[in-house]
């Protein structure tokens, strides 16, 4: 690699961990500030409506709607919250925000996903689980926007010494080439030296499996980037 490169990927890099952080910081703006006061003003709202005259009906009419907007309002904060930044990482691992990711956007898209987990995901560090939540997450969204109805199955497991994540789908594979590789090279500049390992199987033909694997054994964290 020369030497302009070196400084490419470095900047590369810089610019990725300064996107992440400002990610975390609106993120935690959105839930911990903005969302706490969106919260108190329904609970004034709705103790407002409790004292209103039973006389007044349009005031009770109109004070109901702002409280509905409000709790609407929460919600779509909350949402963007965790799409900025998983928290749920943080305080309970790879396998549960995971799961709540599937789970969220089965939810609010018509996309159909079966997620399926095996292994101790407990120990696995911030980064590197934060890596494969955003390969997770980029793919997913783009397979709702692509072929909405088709399945997509996501797999966790861990075996030896890897983390592996596993997406298979119905679409046409063109569009998850691209995707994934965008994801994938970002998964690898967060992880610094780590060896990122994906295969992605029948890209042209009807459906498609990708697979991302990450070396992974607690207590060798030297030299790769990850902190246990």
């Amino acid at each position: 690699m020369s030497g302009e490169e070196a400084d490419f990927e470095r900047l590369s890099q810089r610019l990725l961990e300064a996107l992440d952080a400002e990610r975390e910081r609106i993120a935690r703006v959105l839930h911990d500030d903005l969302g706490q006061q969106v919260a108190s003003l329904s609970i004034l709202t709705s103790t407002l409506k409790r004292r209103l005259p039973p006389e007044d009906t349009e005031s009770y009419e109109q004070a109901h709607r702002i409280r509905e907007k409000l709790i609407a309002l929460a919600g779509s904060m909350r949402r963007l919250s965790h799409e900025l930044y998983p928290t749920l990482l943080e305080h309970a691992g790879l396998e549960i925000a995971l799961r709540q990711l599937c789970e969220e956007l089965a939810a609010d898209t018509r996309i159909r996903i079966s997620y399926q987990s095996s292994g101790d995901f407990q120990d696995v560090p911030l980064p590197l689980g934060l890596s494969l939540y955003r390969i997770a997450e980029e793919i997913l969204r783009n397979c709702g926007s692509e072929r909405p109805e088709a399945e997509t199955v996501v797999r966790l497991a861990r075996s030896a010494g890897n983390v592996e994540l596993t997406l298979e789908g119905e679409n046409a594979a063109d569009f998850v080439r691209h995707e994934a590789g965008l994801a994938i090279e970002c998964c690898r500049k967060r992880l610094k030296n780590v060896s990122v390992r994906h295969s992605l199987e029948n890209p042209s033909g009807r459906g498609w499996s990708l697979t991302v694997s990450i070396p992974w054994k607690p207590g060798i964290t030297a030299n790769t980037g990850l902190a246990q």
